[in-house]
């Protein structure tokens, strides 16, 4: 009886974590490649210049599906994302935007595609004396699943590098899968 169990123990392990489950690292913020489908250029006669940003992933597995980077806020700001449908072995990109109060939106405020501005000034905001403060984070959470409809959950530690003007993942982490979708 012990066998047996131990036996179905180790098959729920193999499906809930097989060998080629996906698994998305966050690698940068930046804008969208050049040859997605819903690449806006910021000028019809400029070349290699794109409105949208968001975050490139690298996958360490086999093909992550459904992926969404779960919304997040920071102070008055809130970042969002859309679906995507698959990231291959190839990597893959996610749309991010930052949604904007009412009463933030002015032409002085970052646009729906600088979150690295947003994040600057929340930071701002957070150490509004601080020339020796630390640097601004905020914690940024992707879920997606593999072919067997098994859920996965990648998590990192966006830095907002003040004295470099540039972000960073930091501390990411993975947790296993669940055959329901993680909330």
């Amino acid at each position: 009886m012990r066998v047996e169990l131990s036996e179905k123990n180790v098959l729920v392990e193999q499906l809930l974590s097989p060998a080629d489950r996906p698994r998305l690292v966050f690698e940068r913020w930046g804008q969208i490649p050049a040859g997605h489908p819903v690449a806006r250029p910021i000028a019809p006669t400029v070349v290699g210049q794109f409105l949208q940003n968001g975050f490139h992933f690298i996958n360490d597995g086999g093909a992550a599906h459904e992926v969404m980077v779960e919304p997040f806020k920071f102070e008055d700001f809130e970042a969002k994302s859309s679906v995507v449908t698959r990231i291959g072995q190839e990597g893959g990109f996610a749309l991010v935007w930052v949604a904007q109060p009412l009463h933030l939106q002015s032409a002085h405020s970052p646009g729906m595609w600088d979150l690295q501005g947003a994040l600057a000034l929340a930071d701002a905001h957070a150490h509004p004396l601080g020339m020796y403060q630390p640097d601004y984070s905020v914690r940024v959470v992707v879920v997606y699943r593999d072919g067997n409809s098994v859920w996965y959950r990648t998590t990192a530690t966006l830095v907002y590098i003040r004295s470099q003007r540039r972000l960073e993942f930091r501390d990411i982490t993975h947790e296993k899968g669940s055959p329901t979708r993680p909330l």
